[in-house]
């Protein structure tokens, strides 16, 4: 038998770089952002967007009512390659059950131009939008266009768990599952040490 490294076949290495920028750091509360020129920007642009979407009025507090507090949430956008795309700022009421979230991303896709035209005509009478071309990346899945169709992806996004977990130079093999498992409490192996990052994994698969 001849093996794929006397063949002369090898996979090609995958690197991935561990370096931490301050600039895409993400800002733990309102008073770490405010040291940050860029951060103070994307503050502004949601205030901006609040006044000219006429979302709020400003007024008095009535007699014996309380405000409801607000906190401030931060996040690096980014594009397909891992660069960054800009800096999002994100103002939400607290003590309040959020049942509906909205992404600030939407594809708009159809066989007719026209129409689709006439959608984006539309939405730029009520919303400022910005036409993003192409779609090559949404929602973090890659999308790449072939002959055949569009190609989604989530390579980007496993290594992100690769890396997070500390797998990334970890070698693959195919392990078949038990189709019926026997789940206990405890298989006698040390527990998690870090919870937060247990949980946080988990919530990524």
């Amino acid at each position: 038998m001849i093996t794929r490294s006397k063949a002369g076949i090898f996979e090609p290495k995958a690197y991935m770089s561990t370096a931490t920028c301050l600039s895409t750091k993400t800002p733990a509360d309102i008073h770490e952002a405010m040291r940050h020129e860029f951060w103070k920007a994307a503050i502004h642009s949601e205030l901006q967007a609040f006044f000219h979407n006429i979302t709020w009025s400003l007024c008095s507090l009535p007699i014996n009512q309380r405000a409801i507090g607000c906190k401030w949430l931060f996040k690096v956008k980014k594009k397909a390659d891992g660069t960054m795309e800009r800096y999002k700022a994100q103002l939400v009421a607290k003590s309040y059950l959020l049942l509906m979230a909205y992404v600030d991303y939407i594809v708009i896709t159809g066989n007719s131009n026209e129409d689709i035209d006439n959608v984006m005509l539309q939405l730029q009478n009520k919303f400022a939008l910005k036409d993003m071309g192409r779609l090559n990346f949404f929602l973090g899945i890659v999308v790449q266009h072939t002959p055949q169709g569009l190609l989604l992806s989530q390579k980007k996004y496993i290594m992100e768990i690769l890396h997070k977990t500390g797998m990334i130079g970890a070698s693959s093999t195919p392990t078949p599952m038990v189709s019926i498992p026997k789940l206990v409490a405890s298989d006698g192996s040390p527990p998690f040490v870090d919870s937060h990052l247990y949980r946080s994994v988990v919530g990524m698969l």
